[in-house]
């Protein structure tokens, strides 16, 4: 007997890549394409979509809410000592 979230889990991972991006311009613009807003309850559900989604779709380093191993201010060794006057 699978549970509610590992359906939720199964179909996410199945939307279409169109789904997918209908799913992500509503989040970022808080808004459906009718323009109706998104819900609080809608927002936590997308966001959840959309993770699920990335993490079964796309390869690491390219999915939601992932950044670099390393901060960008260690990267640039061209950092000059401040001194206070």
């Amino acid at each position: 007997m699978s549970d509610s979230s590992d359906s939720f889990e199964e179909k996410v991972q199945q939307l279409s890549p169109d789904m997918y991006r209908r799913f992500k311009a509503a989040l970022e613009q808080g808004k459906w394409p009718d323009g109706q807003k998104v819900s609080e309850a809608q927002r936590a559900t997308l966001t959840q979509a959309i993770i699920i989604f990335d993490n079964a779709h796309l390869p690491q380093g390219q999915r939601i809410g992932e950044m670099d191993d390393e901060c960008a201010s260690k990267k640039d060794d061209d950092t000059q000592e401040m001194t206070w006057q």
